[in-house]
């Protein structure tokens, strides 16, 4: 079984008083790049791993995977939207892939059983994807805020990353996407469109995507209170 994983680290870190790249940032002396990506070494499967870059971090990204001794691990430049990006890492993995992961570069806490059964959901079923259950009461509100209805929490979930494809439907919903130019925050929102059924795989509520400053703070206590560390 050949794994092709695309780690999505194109982001700006525009919502971080930070100077640098959030994946370059170090937790507990290891980078978020780092940790994420060691979360997919322990899988059972032949791997090709892909880290998207913005063209401006590609020399960066490479030193410090290279300091790891994962300099083996392939940097490319991603797009102008993650979209654009992710379908340059599909097209820059084999042809011979069987299933294509697609993963946020900053969300260093996922599980690797979790991701395990989201790529065991994708053989199934053809696309899986990590989530949880809403905790909260949501409402969808009007353009001036003013709350038209509340849907059952029951059927709300908080999708996460991977998102787990077979190649081919990997492949297809992204050059779909490329060719309606689809504004999209997630890939399974492309397999949506185009007809393909998504299985939510039950994940972690740690699983969490490093976006602001209280989560880098929140990250290293997780560190220190995680037993999979």
């Amino acid at each position: 079984m050949k794994i092709g994983i695309i780690i999505a680290a194109g982001g700006s870190s525009n919502r971080m008083t930070l100077t640098k790249n959030k994946l370059l940032i170090a937790i507990k002396d290891v980078p978020v790049i780092v940790r994420t990506i060691r979360q997919f070494l322990q899988l059972p499967y032949e791997l090709e791993i892909v880290v998207v870059s913005h063209g401006d971090y590609i020399i960066e990204f490479k030193n410090t995977l290279q300091k790891y001794n994962l300099e083996y691990i392939a940097v490319i430049s991603g797009g102008n939207t993650r979209r654009e990006s992710v379908r340059n890492g599909i097209k820059s993995i084999s042809l011979k892939t069987d299933v294509v992961v697609i993963h946020d570069g900053a969300r260093p806490f996922v599980r690797s059983d979790d991701i395990i059964k989201c790529i065991k959901g994708a053989i199934k079923d053809g696309g899986a994807c990590l989530g949880v259950k809403s905790k909260d009461t949501i409402k969808i509100v009007d353009e001036h805020q003013v709350i038209i209805s509340t849907p059952n929490r029951e059927n709300l979930y908080q999708i996460q990353t991977p998102q787990c494809f077979l190649y081919k439907i990997a492949n297809e919903i992204h050059e779909l996407g490329a060719k309606e130019n689809i504004d999209v925050t997630d890939d399974a929102k492309l397999a949506e469109m185009a007809g393909y059924p998504v299985t939510i795989i039950n994940g972690h509520y740690d699983n969490i995507k490093i976006t602001t400053d209280e989560d880098l703070s929140f990250a290293t206590w997780l560190l220190s209170n995680r037993n999979n560390t």
